[in-house]
Formats: structure tokens, sequence, C-alpha cells
């Protein structure tokens, strides 16, 4: 059922690569007006924009049709006589494939991008480039993270509507809007509470890392089964 399930959701895994790609160019397009415009300044530095931007693509668009699409599998594994337990392991084994091969055509984006860098913007000093060589092996990490959000996502979707959609709406839009209030007001107490949160998030050991993420994706993974074992299929 594996297999089946994988050729029914092949099309999202093309959409997937489409996404990357725009994003990906997107991101270059920023990179070249960011550059044009303020790139004069004697300390002008420039990011892998790109890569980033594919990256915040690829994560929207899976979470959107893990929220919008996977009632629709459900239904459709769960109508033709296979039980909820065998859709949710397909659906997690699916995603988590789809997901590391995104994650890997990104982070080959990520060298196209840095040798773009080099070729157009080599008189201006690359930031964080430490980071891209770190991603290769985070990358296993990162698809089973957004594996894991796309099924806690999905069937709190299924249960409860669209309500949900709109409550983790707000949630994103928070967060999007916490670095721009940081930078209206560097010295207010949300800037205050994001360096106690960093000083936080640097005192904590690798181990303790590893640890706190098990248990996070067991959590949310038993949260998700629980409610899918209780969904009904709809017509």
């Amino acid at each position: 059922m594996l297999i089946k399930t994988m050729k029914l959701r092949l099309d999202e895994l093309v959409l997937y690569a489409a996404v990357d790609l725009v994003g990906f160019l997107f991101g270059i397009l920023v990179l070249v007006l960011m550059t044009y415009f303020e790139g004069g300044e004697p300390d002008y530095t420039v990011f892998r924009m790109g890569t980033v931007m594919a990256c915040i693509f690829f994560c929207f668009v899976s979470v959107m049709m893990g929220m919008f699409g996977m009632g629709g599998y459900f239904n459709w594994h769960v109508g033709f006589g296979k039980t909820r337990k065998s859709f949710f392991l397909c659906d997690i084994a699916t995603e988590f494939c789809w997901n590391f091969i995104n994650l890997m055509i990104i982070w080959g984006l990520s060298f196209v991008e840095g040798g773009i860098i080099k070729l157009f913007f080599s008189s201006y000093r690359e930031e964080s480039k430490i980071l891209w060589g770190m991603f290769g092996w985070m990358i296993p990490f990162f698809a089973l993270f957004m594996t894991v959000i796309r099924e806690i996502t999905g069937t709190l979707k299924m249960r409860f509507g669209n309500k949900v959609f709109w409550i983790i709406w707000g949630i994103w839009m928070f967060i999007c809007m916490v670095p721009v209030k940081i930078g209206e007001n560097k010295s207010g107490k949300a800037a205050e509470m994001i360096e106690g949160i960093t000083a936080w998030v640097k005192g904590v050991s690798v181990t303790g890392w590893v640890l706190m993420g098990t248990a996070l994706v067991i959590l949310l993974l038993a949260v998700s089964w629980l409610l899918m074992r209780k969904q009904m299929v709809k017509s």
C-alpha cells in the first residue's frame, strides 16, 4: 500500500520541487535588489537568500498540503478498506521521503547560490556561510520535523475543521511579527525576553536537544494517532 500511496501523491513531489525553484528564484531576486540598493554601504554583507526562501516556500506549502490534502487521502485509503493504522504509517513514510528529496534539492540549490555569490557578489562578505556546510547532515532531522508538523496539523484540521487553520495562521503571523517588533524596540521587554531565550538555548547541550526533540516527536505523533484512530470517513 505504501507504493500506491506514493504513486497517488507523486504530484505533490513535483509540486514541492516546483515550489523550491520558485522560492529560490524569488530569493535570488531579493538578493539582487537588496545588493543594488544597499550594496554601497561599507559593511554590507550578503546571505543565501534564495536558499532561505526556498526553505520557507517549501515549509509553507508542505503544511498547507497536509492541512487541506490529508483528508482526501485519508478518505481514499480507508474508503478502500485499509486500516487507519495503515494510512498513518504510509502517510508518514511518504511524507518523510518527499521531504527528504526536496530538502536535498534545496541543499543542491544552496551550492548553486554559493556559486552565484562567488561569481557576481565576490566583493561582499557572505554571512553564515558555515550554515550551508552543516545543512546536509541536518536534512534527515528537518525532514522528520516537517513530517511530524504535517501529521499534527493535518489531523487537527480533519478533526476540528477550518477553525484550526485560522488558529495556526494566527500563530504563524505572530511568529513573523516578533522580529519586526523587536527591531522597532530593541531595548523593550520583548527584546529582553528574546535575549533570555537565546541564552537558554545556547546553554542546552546537544544531548539535551536530542532528548527534547525525540520527546516532542513522540508526543506529536501520539496525539496525531489518537485523533486519527477516531476519525470518520467523509464522503
